[in-house]
């Protein structure tokens, strides 16, 4: 019987040899793949717009050493998510331990940030599901506009009745000609 408990995901091949004490020996070539886990804790963090709200958490190493360790968010994640510090060593069992802070800056308002944090050592993985909320909003009841919207209704029934008036055809009418004309050659003499 083999039981394989890893820490964190792996892929890699092995060769499984069983050896018969009386004789024989049987190689088999084993694919191992360790898959990403369930997320081991969700964070959610609640920011106003234009506003960076934190959430702070201790992490140690589960082995009693320091262990240098990276953090960071999956590729798919929100860009308004952040964590710090990115790099460092985190403390062993039995310590304090490591601080983490987990940061939401929104943008804009739509839908929900997610991303997925990851934190690594050599031999240890811890993965977060983390989600960046906006604040909710009670919308006011019974409140009565202080703008006047509404068109009184004799100048609502008079939009569109305006008589269409050719434009180029009055002003080629010889008297808005003879206008023009008097105006240019007045024009002309104050300019001398």
């Amino acid at each position: 019987r083999v039981a394989l408990e890893p820490l964190r995901p792996f892929s890699t091949s092995v060769k499984l040899v069983i050896v018969r004490g009386t004789g024989g020996r049987w190689p088999f070539e084993l694919q191992l793949d360790a898959m990403d886990p369930d997320p081991d804790d969700q964070i959610v963090i609640e920011a106003n717009l234009r506003t960076t709200s934190s959430v702070a958490f201790r992490l140690t190493n589960r082995f009693p050493v320091y262990a240098p360790f990276q953090a960071f968010f999956s590729t798919d994640s929100a860009m308004t998510l952040q964590v710090h510090p990115s790099t460092g060593l985190l403390g062993p069992v039995d310590t304090q331990g490591t601080v983490f802070t987990v940061s939401f800056s929104p943008t804009e308002y739509g839908k929900l940030q997610r991303g997925r944090l990851v934190i690594q050592t050599e031999d240890m993985q811890w993965t977060y599901e983390v989600t960046g909320t906006h604040p909710h909003v009670l919308v006011p009841q019974n409140v009565s506009s202080r703008v006047e919207s509404r068109l009184e209704t004799h100048i609502a029934g008079q939009l569109g009745k305006h008589r269409h008036i050719n434009a180029v055809k009055r002003n080629m009418t010889t008297t808005a000609l003879a206008i023009g004309r008097e105006r240019l050659l007045h024009e002309d003499q104050g300019g001398l």
